[in-house]
């Protein structure tokens, strides 16, 4: 068991967070732990730890922001709430529940076993789903053990075990989490499920990037032999982790200095791309080239215009299906609805065409260059935005804009 009842009942903590203030307050268990837990187990229901410390400005955004809003706290009323201020009192709990960054709310159940965490600041919203969620047990530790009880088959069963896995490292259980991996591999040693093979590409690259025991530090990157990494990239089966192990490869590359191979092994996770990875995926590598561009051949700074023109062009494009699906989503004349946040097509595009304006600059076609960041400029006006115009057309003469 994560914890013992001897260690429950040694873990005595600090006063809850503040007294109740009225109905919409979360209503605080006053108390030790060990009798918040056991009303928790009597009721059927989860305890919510905050773990929490004085002169954290993100803890009291939380509180005031989160935890003080009036819809938050009849949706807490179906658990026992407990705080656990940052003390020499309350350092066994943290130091139980692996408790490394605050705020943190843990919840667990009357046992004391976790289902779940939020770590750091969560807005209002975004809480109030989360803890729907959770007492539901979607998705916790419990809700996942279920969905591995249940899978049908090796695919399904790979599948659960893995975000099984994933939850338990959440809540600190990394031996519960090494467990499941391991067996993993043991039923998918040759990565024939996406999941296998995601499995098989990490290990494969943490190997090949581990620690030199002898200096006490990582391998040097130059020292690196990349041949397996390429044999995994080459005969994995599912083509998402193919794409992921030539993009693994081409930052392992760059890593070793090797901007030529770099780029190579970035053209071949091009080729695999999914189609909602084309634009971000583009434009991302064509930034890459632009801040390494000293580094990089003629050749491969041109690349940066290919992709950056793609980027802009995929961008322009879905901006307008965006634009148009909007609009028939409200009559002929109305505003857009309520609830429906404001869409600027030209703030989408802007990014991927100063990418491209940056991407003319690295190639010494400055008329291109400042035509492209004017084209940004006209969409939408920023201080950003005139910096890069003033960068590409440094010693250019520019009309005013």
């Amino acid at each position: 068991m994560f914890w013992s009842d001897l260690a429950l009942r040694a873990a005595l903590l600090a006063s809850p967070l503040a007294v109740d203030a009225g109905p919409d307050s979360v209503k605080w268990h006053f108390g030790p732990l060990p009798d918040a837990l056991a009303k928790a187990k009597a009721q059927h229901q989860l305890c919510m730890i905050y773990f929490w410390r004085d002169g954290s400005d993100y803890c009291a955004k939380l509180y005031e922001e989160t935890l003080q809003n009036p819809h938050v706290a009849p949706l807490l009323g179906d658990m026992v709430c407990y705080s656990a201020k940052h003390s020499k009192d309350s350092a066994p709990l943290f130091e139980r529940y692996r408790i490394k960054t605050l705020p943190t709310m843990l919840f667990v159940d009357g046992s004391g076993q976790p289902e779940d965490v939020i770590t750091g600041f969560c807005p209002a919203d975004d809480f109030i789903g989360e803890c729907e969620r959770i007492q539901k047990l979607e998705g916790t530790v419990t809700g996942l053990r279920k969905r591995l009880a249940d899978a049908q088959d090796t695919d399904e069963e790979i599948e659960a075990r893995w975000y099984l896995a994933g939850k338990l490292l959440d809540v600190q259980d990394k031996q519960g989490h090494d467990e499941h991996m391991e067996v993993i591999r043991a039923e998918d040693p040759e990565g024939e499920t996406v999941i296998g093979a995601k499995l098989l590409l990490s290990d494969m690259v943490q190997k090949v990037a581990s620690y030199d025991k002898a200096k006490g530090k990582k391998a040097d990157p130059k020292q690196w032999d990349l041949a397996p990494v390429y044999a995994v990239a080459r005969t994995i089966k599912p083509k998402k982790v193919r794409c992921d192990a030539w993009n693994e490869l081409g930052n392992l590359e760059a890593k070793k200095g090797n901007w030529t191979e770099a780029c190579a092994a970035f053209g071949q996770a091009r080729k695999l791309l999914a189609d909602d990875q084309q634009i971000d995926w583009h434009n991302d590598v064509a930034r890459w080239i632009i801040e390494y561009e000293a580094e990089m051949t003629s050749k491969e700074r041109k690349i940066a215009i290919d992709y950056a023109k793609f980027a802009a062009k995929k961008a322009k494009a879905l901006a307008k299906k965006i634009t148009k699906e909007r609009e028939a989503q409200r009559p002929d004349g109305e505003q857009e609805k309520e609830g429906m946040c404001a869409f600027d097509p030209g703030a989408m595009q802007a990014p991927f065409i100063e990418t491209l304006a940056l991407a003319y600059h690295i190639n010494r076609k400055k008329d291109k260059a400042v035509a492209t960041a004017k084209r940004c400029l006209k969409l939408v006006k920023t201080e950003k935005y005139e910096a890069t115009l003033a960068k590409v057309a440094e010693g250019y003469a520019v009309e005013q804009h």
